[in-house]
């Protein structure tokens, strides 16, 4: 029986070759702790006027509700019903003197009564306390029969 070869590594003619394990110095262990954020201060602005706000300014309207427009009007008394805005509503019928409305209910009326038969019309004025002319009504027609 022929002798039994030992078998050798084939070790490649450059093997790498092995640095030694490079030690690090010790360190302090320092234990981290939970950052916490700076609680911020407003900032001290000086202060700004102020803008007052401008007063509401409704529109100004008035218009004559009662009678509708060609109606037919009897009797010996019709209480005219007049919608406006702020101020003190006045009436022309005929083109007559202003006759001052009385308020009651959210409405001026003017009591009109002795009234002669035909067509007439009427035209309402919204004033305010110090008798400025603010607006007039559009002209509303009727016939007294």
């Amino acid at each position: 029986m022929p002798p039994k070869k030992k078998k050798t590594a084939e070790v490649p003619a450059e093997a790498p070759k092995l640095k030694a394990p490079v030690l690090l110095p010790k360190t302090k262990t320092v234990r981290k702790t939970k950052k916490t954020e700076p609680k911020l201060q407003p900032l001290s602005m000086p202060a700004a006027p102020v803008a007052k706000p401008e007063p509401k300014v409704e529109a100004c309207y008035i218009t004559i509700d009662y009678p509708t427009d060609n109606e037919a009007i009897s009797g010996l008394h019709y209480a005219i019903r007049i919608g406006a805005s702020e101020g003190i509503a006045e009436i022309s019928i005929n083109k007559g003197d202003w006759q001052p409305c009385r308020h009651s209910a959210g409405y001026w009326w003017f009591d009109w009564g002795y009234f002669s038969p035909g067509k007439q019309t009427l035209v309402a004025r919204l004033k305010d306390r110090t008798d400025k002319l603010l607006k007039k009504s559009t002209i509303r027609k009727c016939e007294v029969i």
